[in-house]
Order: structure tokens, then C-alpha cells, then sequence
């Protein structure tokens, strides 16, 4: 209980302390406020607070990368249709590679075969 209050108030501490250079003005004193508020309901309200950080990492989170990943497929599909296909012929480099490939595949098959690990 007391570990999840410490850890909540070094993360939002550290994150509104803006990399600990805390002795410039308080431009950013919402930060200040929110981490107050969090360290004090996790304070004062600890079964509570955990089962909002429970919910937060077990529901939020996971609805959160399904969303962010629905956008990426999204914007994946959208760019898709502005590909160009480029289609190669065969060239004779290639249909001798072809025949070499087929060529070792079937000594592979016949080694095996003989071999018995078929």
C-alpha cells in the first residue's frame, strides 16, 4: 500500500519537477497540483487509489493500444492505396537461379530419401 503511494509520487514527482530542475519558476505549476492531488487520494484513499491503478493498467491501457493500433491500420490501408506495383519479367539470371534452386531441391529430396528421414 505504502509502495504504491512512494512509487505514484516519484513517477508524477519527477514528471512535474520537469528532470528534477525544479529551482526555475513555477511555470508549471499544473503538474505541481496534479501530482499533489495523486499523492494525496493515494495517501488518504489507498484501497481505492490501487483499483484505479488496477483499472488504469488492465482496462485503460489495453482499450488505449487497441485504439492506437486501429489508427495505425487505419492510416496503413489509407497510404496503401497510393503504392505504385512494379512488376518484374524473368530474365535469364533469374530462370537460371530458378532451375539451380529446383535443381537442389530435388538432390535435398533424394538425399533425404536415401537416407530414410522422410
Amino acid at each position: 500500500m505504502a509502495f504504491h503511494a512512494i512509487f505514484l509520487s516519484n513517477i508524477l514527482l519527477t514528471l512535474a519537477l520537469d528532470n528534477h530542475n525544479w529551482v526555475k519558476h513555477m511555470y508549471n505549476w499544473k503538474r505541481y497540483f496534479a501530482a499533489g492531488i495523486v499523492i494525496g487520494t493515494v495517501y488518504f484513499l489507498p484501497s481505492e487509489s490501487f483499483i484505479a491503478f488496477l483499472t488504469g493498467w488492465v482496462i485503460l491501457l489495453p482499450i488505449a493500444a487497441a485504439v492506437f493500433l486501429a489508427a495505425g491500420l487505419r492510416g496503413y490501408i489509407k497510404d496503401s492505396k497510393n503504392r505504385i506495383t512494379i512488376s518484374v519479367k524473368a530474365n535469364d539470371a533469374m530462370k537460371a537461379l530458378a532451375r539451380r534452386e529446383a535443381e537442389l531441391k530435388r538432390e535435398k529430396e533424394l538425399l533425404y530419401e536415401q537416407f530414410g528421414k522422410v
